[in-house]
């Protein structure tokens, strides 16, 4: 159980005060997001344990209290160092100051959106600060929402007055945070595979121009023996040329314009040169089959024939 889920915006921000604070801290006074959870919960969603331990059975009403840091809050209160054993005074524990001992390190999680970094959590026991509204998180391997009658029915045994609702697929509130950036990435997609279509059409029609005006030349070169192998690779030769300087000034352009795409996507390395390198090598092959049918037919001019024909 937790307080609140990732990825829904809901936050519960507090401050804590270092019991022994680090000089190399500027302001002992520091904050998170608290999030009351129960045993088991890291391992539910997911969360790594990079250090130490997770809250388990043993942290209940009476036992001394104890909290989880996230790598963030650790990197913050604790820099270069380990917070493990680490105190802490905040005043989440039953509305009194008390003091926490840090027992673990876990990785970090995002409270809004996936493009938006992580505040910094501070995990502490339900069991310890029990709360009048909790969330109930469940896996299996199999479709959860057909177990939602089993869920209901065994909270229902604990107690007959607890209502269970709002029984969800955790993916919905990922494919909530990405709908925006979806309907972008479509977009942007439909008017990218418009412009290839644009281009394939655009690169035929200039070949077959530029083919049509060079008949007499490629004939008479055909007519002083040239190979149907040299004139094809003359034809690619000159598009070629056009690709690669297209596809230099494309990065360039590409480059510029990432910071377009770096708010739709999530972690995008807009430096990333494997990109680049595979959109120039797939206009190029764009650009080689629409080439393909006018330099073949160039290739297969009867020189005697077009030069008798004036």
């Amino acid at each position: 159980m937790t307080y609140a889920l990732p990825l829904t915006g809901v936050v519960w921000s507090a401050s804590f005060d270092l019991v022994e604070p680090d000089p190399s801290v500027a302001d002992a006074a520091l904050g998170g997001n608290m999030r009351p959870v129960s045993p088991g919960y890291f391992r539910t969603m997911g969360i790594p344990l990079l250090s130490g331990r997770v809250l388990n059975a043993t942290d209940e009403p009476g036992a001394p209290p104890v909290v989880v840091v996230d790598e963030a809050v650790a990197r913050r209160a604790w820099p270069g160092r380990s917070p493990l054993g680490e105190r802490i005074e905040l005043g989440v524990f039953l509305g009194d100051v008390q003091e926490a001992t840090v027992v673990g390190v876990v990785g970090n999680v995002r409270d809004r959106d996936l493009a938006t970094p992580g505040a910094g959590h501070v995990y502490f026991s339900a069991w310890q600060s029990p709360q009048r509204e909790m969330i109930l998180v469940a896996a299996s391997t199999g479709d959860l929402l057909s177990l939602a009658p089993q869920i209901g029915a065994v909270v229902a045994e604990v107690d007959a007055r607890i209502p269970v609702y709002d029984v969800r697929p955790l993916s919905s509130l990922v494919d909530a945070t990405l709908a925006s950036p979806r309907l972008g990435l479509l977009l942007m997609s439909t008017f990218g595979a418009v412009a290839l279509l644009l281009a394939a059409v655009g690169v035929y029609g200039v070949v077959s121009y530029t083919v049509a005006l060079r008949t007499r030349e490629i004939s008479t070169r055909i007519a002083l023996g040239a190979t149907p192998g040299k004139v094809l690779a003359m034809v690619l030769r000159r598009v070629t040329l056009l690709w690669l300087v297209g596809g230099v000034a494309g990065s360039i352009v590409a480059l510029a314009a990432a910071s377009i795409a770096e708010g739709l996507l999530f972690e995008m390395d807009r430096g990333n040169p494997m990109i680049l390198v595979a959109a120039v090598l797939g206009l190029g092959l764009v650009a080689l089959a629409s080439t393909i049918v006018p330099a073949r037919r160039a290739a297969r001019l009867d020189g005697i024939e077009v030069l008798r024909g004036g």
